[in-house]
C-alpha cells in the first residue's frame, strides 16, 4: 500500500472531525500509531495518544475497499466505498513549485500491478502529438519524458507542490490521481480495467475505464487486463484532456 492510500485515510479523517472535532489517531492493525509524510500539517491528525481525541483504524490490513476475505497473493477484490476527495496540507515552500502546466506522470509505482501500466512510450506519443502544450514531470529517478519541463523532486509531498498548481494532469490510476483530486487538479486517469472509478475515481476526472470484471484485480500481468489497456488510445487521452482544457 502506498501513499494513494493515505490521502484517502484522510478523507475519512475529515469525515470523523467533522462529526465531533477532535484530534484523530490513525492506528495499524496492532493498535499502534501510524504516520504518512502526506498527512503532515493535517490539523484533523493527532501523532500520539496523548493529543488523539479518537482513533481510526486504518492501513494495511484496514483499507475499507479491499475485500480482504475473497484476495489472494496474486488477485485483490474490492468493496464499493463512497470516495471523496482528501486533503494535503502543502507548506508555502512546496507550494511555491507549483507549475501552470500539464502535469504528466508516465511511470506507476515500483511494485504496482502492471495491468495498471500504460505504457511509458504511449506517454512519450501523448507528449509528441501536442508539443504546444506546457508539459512539466517530475524527475524521482525515473526515466524522463522528450519534450517535458523536467521539475527535480526530492519527496511526494514536493511532487505534489508542483502538481498544485497543474492546469490539468494525465495519470496512472494510482497515488499522484488521488494527490490530484486532494489539491483538486482536473485530471484525465488512466484506469484500463485494473480498478473501478466506482471504487477509486472521482466526479471531477476523466476517467477511462474498461469493464472487464474478469480482469480485474490481478497483480501479475493478465491478458484481458493487457487488452483493457491497448485499448485506450492516445487520442482518447487526448479528447479527456481537451475536455478539461475547454472547461
Amino acid at each position: 500500500m502506498g501513499f494513494g492510500d493515505d490521502i484517502m485515510t484522510t478523507a475519512r479523517v475529515r469525515a470523523m472531525h467533522e462529526r465531533a472535532p477532535a484530534r484523530v489517531l490513525v492506528t495499524g492493525l496492532d493498535g499502534e500509531p501510524r504516520w504518512s509524510e502526506v498527512w503532515e500539517n493535517n490539523p484533523k491528525f493527532a501523532r500520539d495518544r496523548a493529543s488523539a481525541g479518537q482513533i481510526l483504524r486504518d492501513g494495511p490490513g484496514a483499507r475499507p475497499h479491499l475485500d480482504y476475505r475473497r484476495m489472494t497473493r496474486g488477485r485483490f477484490f474490492f468493496n464499493e466505498v463512497m470516495l471523496e476527495p482528501g486533503e494535503i496540507f502543502l507548506t508555502e515552500a512546496e507550494k511555491a513549485l507549483a507549475r501552470c502546466a500539464i502535469f504528466i506522470e508516465p511511470h506507476v509505482k515500483v511494485g504496482a500491478s502492471p495491468n495498471k501500466d500504460w505504457g511509458y512510450q504511449r506517454f512519450q506519443e501523448l507528449v509528441r502529438a501536442r508539443p504546444d502544450l506546457p508539459w512539466v514531470q517530475c524527475d524521482h529517478g525515473l526515466p524522463l519524458l522528450e519534450g517535458v519541463d523536467v521539475v527535480s523532486t526530492r519527496s511526494i509531498r514536493e511532487a505534489c507542490g508542483v502538481l498544485s498548481g497543474a492546469r490539468a494532469a494525465v495519470l496512472p490510476e494510482g497515488g499522484m490521481h488521488h494527490a490530484a483530486a486532494a489539491l483538486g487538479v482536473p485530471a484525465v486517469v488512466i484506469f484500463g480495467a485494473y480498478i473501478p472509478p466506482s471504487i477509486t475515481g472521482y466526479d471531477l476526472h476523466v476517467n477511462l475505464w474498461r469493464d472487464v470484471p474478469e480482469a480485474a484485480g490481478f497483480n501479475i500481468p493478465h491478458p484481458r487486463a493487457q487488452a483493457a489497456l491497448d485499448s485506450i488510445t492516445v487520442e482518447e487521452v487526448l479528447d479527456g484532456l481537451e475536455t478539461i482544457l475547454s472547461q
